[in-house]
């Protein structure tokens, strides 16, 4: 059965979709849903270049949100952001601060494996990568 305009469950989620929420949790949901790829992609993406997101993961948050449909998102200094683009990018932004954090933390057996897997992919290219006698990559 799908909601109706009048139905109680359609007046809880519009309820639930015009209540402010703040960066933070409105980072939370969206990183529920991220899959392993989308994260490493917003990870490894430098800052300046976040704004390659907009178009992908932008209209992932502003539908998600209700950012269109009178959705409002608050700021560090707890002041509604009017703009739906503006609030969109905030959240990848925390998304991707949250990102390199975690990076950080990362155990150095985890990064020895992607340099491993980076060596590889360049071979066939004409890039070669050398090692030095008796390395164990």
């Amino acid at each position: 059965m799908t909601p109706t305009n009048e139905s109680p469950l359609f007046a809880r989620l519009n309820v639930w979709r015009t209540r402010p929420v703040s960066v933070p949790e409105a980072a939370d949901t969206i990183d529920a849903d991220l899959g392993p790829a989308e994260r490493t992609a917003l990870r490894d993406c430098p800052f300046k270049f976040l704004s390659q997101f907009d178009y992908t993961l932008g209209v992932v948050i502003r539908n998600r949100l209700g950012l269109w449909n009178d959705g409002r998102v608050i700021d560090a200094d707890d002041q509604p952001v009017a703009c739906p683009d503006t609030a969109a990018q905030l959240v990848i932004e925390e998304l991707w601060f949250r990102g390199r954090q975690q990076q950080i933390v990362t155990n150095p057996a985890g990064r020895k494996a992607s340099a491993v897997a980076a060596m590889r992919s360049t071979l066939g290219t004409g890039l070669h990568v050398t090692r030095p006698v008796g390395a164990r990559l």
